[in-house]
């Protein structure tokens, strides 16, 4: 019994006392002794340890990015939160006008004021306020009902806002001439597809319906008075006279450069030996040097017929050269004859109402205060003033 239990006791795999082995070598039966087992797990700890390190490294770095982009949308949303409440509060000089004469406070604006309806004298006390006022400044100026239009520099226009906004804190808001002052933005003109589009030609075509008895106005940049598709003439519909309007109706240009020559006109017609009536229009509104406006009125109600029996080759169009001989694919120009073309209602009559500049004009050092107009823009002011008078 005891050489057994000695016999099993040399068996240093199965000895309860470990063998003295060096930590980290190997004993020669059984393999790594404990010393070396937990060597091995502290090494992977170790490395799972860096790796945990890294881990964390990579995640803390893209909360701190999250976090970024968290505060930088916040930020933005907060911005425009505010700038929205901005653009919300009443005030007297509305957006964006107040912006422009903050960051240009030098320059001049164009500006609609619209008056206090609510004024203790009435309109007409209004305007008579206005009038003083502008002659006071040696501005000139239009209005339009409740509407006046002109042109301030930031401090005239910032010491109007702050009178009203006094008799208002103080509960006279009677007394205040000025409600609102706007800034008398640009418009500018497109194009559009017309006749087709709208089925004239099939109403034309089906009740007849070219416009006889209806007068259009047009608000563009005026109509060329001297084009054929406007000429007086005798069509299959009937005679066609498009631009003659009888009085009180006129033609009317309400652009810096229309005011200027009617001004010029009614100065030499006062110089005039003997004196010559006054006139009422300067004939500008029959020009247009942009062709917007003579584009639109064509589409209303421009007619033309060719003298020609078979038509004249003005319709042009292009095409893809498909022949086996073309080597690259090359434009064929092709024209086919036209022998008439209308508008959507030949027979109406049309009154040019010319709101949108067909020429720049630039204010200079004599005339700081001149004509300024840009080519191909108007001003809502002179939209108004045309609907006015309609």
């Amino acid at each position: 019994m005891a050489a057994r239990k000695k016999r099993k006791s040399t068996d240093p795999a199965k000895d309860s006392t470990p063998s003295p082995v060096a930590p980290g070598e190997s004993t020669k039966a059984g393999g790594s002794s404990r010393p070396s087992r937990k060597k091995s797990s502290k090494s992977s700890k170790s490395v799972e340890s860096v790796e945990s390190v890294e881990s964390v490294k990579a995640k803390a770095s893209a909360t701190t990015s999250e976090s970024k982009t968290s505060q930088f949308d916040a930020s933005e949303a907060e911005t425009a939160r505010r700038e929205l409440r901005r653009n919300m509060l009443r005030s007297i000089i509305t957006e964006p006008l107040l912006t422009h004469i903050r960051e240009q406070p030098d320059d001049l604006f164009d500006v609609i004021i619209s008056l206090n309806e609510f004024y203790r004298g009435g309109m007409e006390g209004a305007l008579a306020e206005v009038k003083r006022r502008a002659e006071e400044w040696h501005i000139p100026y239009s209005a339009v009902s409740n509407y006046v239009f002109g042109r301030l520099n930031a401090e005239q226009i910032q010491q109007l806002a702050a009178e009203t906004q006094a008799l208002n804190a103080q509960n006279r808001r009677n007394e205040a001439v000025v409600y609102r002052i706007w800034e008398d933005s640009d418009i500018a003109v497109t194009l559009t597809r017309s006749l087709t589009t709208v089925k004239a030609d099939a109403a034309q075509r089906s009740f007849h319906a070219v416009g006889e008895g209806i007068l259009w106005a047009v608000l563009d940049s005026g109509v060329d008075g001297t084009h054929a598709h406007f000429a007086e003439k005798t069509s299959l519909h009937g005679r066609i006279a498009t631009l003659a309007v009888a009085e009180p109706i006129e033609h009317r240009d309400y652009t810096p450069d229309g005011d200027e020559r009617l001004a010029v006109a009614v100065a030499a017609a006062a110089n005039a030996t003997p004196p010559a009536p006054v006139p009422t229009t300067s004939g500008s509104a029959l020009e247009d040097r942009l062709g917007h406006g003579s584009h639109v009125a064509g589409i209303i109600a421009g007619y033309w017929t060719s003298d020609q029996p078979d038509g004249l080759a003005v319709v042009g169009t292009e095409v893809r050269d498909e022949s086996i001989s073309a080597q690259t694919d090359t434009v064929v120009v092709q024209r086919e004859n036209l022998k008439s073309i209308s508008g959507v209602a030949p027979l109406c009559k049309l009154v040019s109402l010319k709101v949108i500049a067909d020429r720049t004009l630039k204010g200079n050092e004599t005339r700081p205060n001149g004509p300024k107009q840009t080519k191909g823009q108007g001003k809502v002011s002179w939209v108004l003033r045309a609907i006015d008078d309609i």
